[in-house]
């Protein structure tokens, strides 16, 4: 191994670990020393420190501040240090006088400002070594692709967090390379440059075994990791890349998800599903006078919620509930994508698609075990008729229970189309592919910033 990656692997962790524990650290230091004649010790207390640790790491999480393109972002990582210790030293604020409330609330604005000002001493090593050397053998249409991908995501200051370059092999050379393993005509480059991961195409699915054999050989003996050219596109976009593969069954297997830990993750899930949607549940009915009253002052006095038919696990059909949002006729002409400024939309239901109340219902869903809260969005039949006919592979995201909020609505903006739904076919495949408890952990910890900022959902 050579002393640059023992360095990366060395600098990554520590650097992350840091960050999750520096505002604590910097907040204690800085109050001993601007409250010194306070009884700081009585308030500040082991517990509340924890505490502010664990809300550090979910506004990271949240916020995504330690994705590559976001790892030295001054702004959010204010916002998660000012959050994390504020919310702990709510007490202080109720019980104390109005002249230490100021004065912690200054202690907690600027240890929050040194934070972000001392971070990158951490953190800027951290977002150096982040990045990869890629070298793409023999580069297909999906490799080019990838390439467009990684020249598009830059840290701040523009640095690049892939270094790609290509080798193009002769057609003449294919087998010789690929099969028989001899690499000698680029071997010395790939030592000099040091390459971090190497990436190829399988150039037939007969041969496509022995081409990564050769290959995983040739990168072991050289230092670096190997992937095909697939996994490289999941790996920058997080999502499948459904338009290059080939409709054929081997393609299908590849996107089926592991059944060795369907029935323990299914558990798991379904336990989250059950005190998530409780807690909906609860929400739901506490909303239901405000609905109520928001619906009446605009003239609108038909039901408040209204049942439609959309497709779940296996293709099965169930009615889905939901705070009526549209006009009672507004699908008279059959179903319709929802545009932007849909007319058929009242004006209570812009409220509630603004402020996504109008979702709420559908924790009793969750509840009758027809929806899960992580998931793909579930469709209607008439318009997976319309996508199936278009877009390829789209019966696989039935293979798990549609969801309240999912990993393509966390990704990708309100789709309204046909094109819409093949970028998010994209990341829902990726879903079923990857689908774990942290990755819906990462869902349902970003959907209210997403919610928020209006982006995706």
């Amino acid at each position: 191994m050579t002393n640059k990656k023992k360095k990366q692997r060395f600098i990554q962790p520590i650097g992350i670990t840091i960050d999750h524990l520096a505002p604590v650290i910097i907040f204690f230091f800085v109050s001993s020393f601007v409250l010194a004649n306070w009884n700081f010790d009585a308030h500040f207390t082991l517990g509340k420190a924890f505490a502010s640790v664990v809300l550090n790491s979910v506004f990271i999480l949240a916020i995504g501040l330690h994705t590559p393109q976001k790892t030295i972002q001054t702004g959010s990582a204010f916002i998660s240090s000012l959050l994390s210790l504020s919310l702990p030293q709510f007490q202080i604020f109720s019980t104390s006088g109005f002249e230490y409330s100021v004065k912690i609330l200054c202690v907690l604005v600027g240890s929050s400002a040194l934070y972000c000002l001392i971070r990158p001493l951490w953190m800027v090593p951290v977002s150096k070594n982040q990045r990869l050397s890629v070298l793409i053998v023999d580069p297909s249409d999906l490799a080019i692709a990838c390439k467009e991908i990684a020249e598009k995501v830059c840290s701040l200051g523009g640095s690049r967090l892939y270094d790609i370059q290509t080798i193009d092999i002769p057609s003449s050379d294919v087998d010789r390379v690929f099969q028989q393993g001899d690499f000698s005509k680029f071997r010395s480059e790939i030592h000099t440059k040091e390459f971090d991961l190497l990436v190829f195409s399988p150039h037939s699915t007969t041969t496509a075994s022995d081409e990564f054999d050769s290959l995983l050989n040739f990168a072991k003996a050289s230092d670096c990791l190997a992937c095909t050219d697939i996994n490289f596109y999941r790996l920058l976009s997080g999502s499948m890349p459904i338009d290059f593969l080939p409709r054929i069954a081997a393609t299908y297997q590849e996107l089926l998800p592991d059944p060795r830990q369907s029935s323990l993750l299914s558990f798991f899930q379904r336990l989250i599903d059950l005190i998530i949607a409780s807690i909906g549940l609860l929400l739901m009915v506490l909303l239901i006078p405000f609905v109520a009253i928001l619906n009446f002052a605009s003239g609108d006095f038909g039901p408040l919620f209204y049942k439609q038919v959309r497709v779940g696990l296996g293709g099965a059909a169930f009615n889905i509930l939901k705070f009526r949002s549209m006009k009672i006729d507004a699908e008279k002409q059959g179903a319709q994508w929802a545009s932007k400024n849909d007319s058929r939309i009242t004006f209570a239901g812009k409220v509630l698609r603004l402020t996504r109340i109008d979702e709420i219902p559908q924790f009793v869903n969750v509840l009758r075990g027809e929806m899960a809260v992580v998931g793909p969005r579930p469709e209607r039949p008439e318009l997976i008729e319309l996508i199936k006919q278009q877009v390829p592979f789209y019966e696989v995201r039935h293979l798990v229970k549609p969801g309240i909020t999912g990993w393509a609505q966390i990704n990708f903006r309100y789709g309204n189309s046909v094109d819409d739904s093949m970028v998010k076919l994209r990341y829902d495949l990726e879903y079923v592919k990857r689908q774990s408890l942290w990755l819906d952990l990462i869902v349902i910890i970003r959907t209210p910033v997403v919610m928020i900022s209006k982006i995706g959902y």
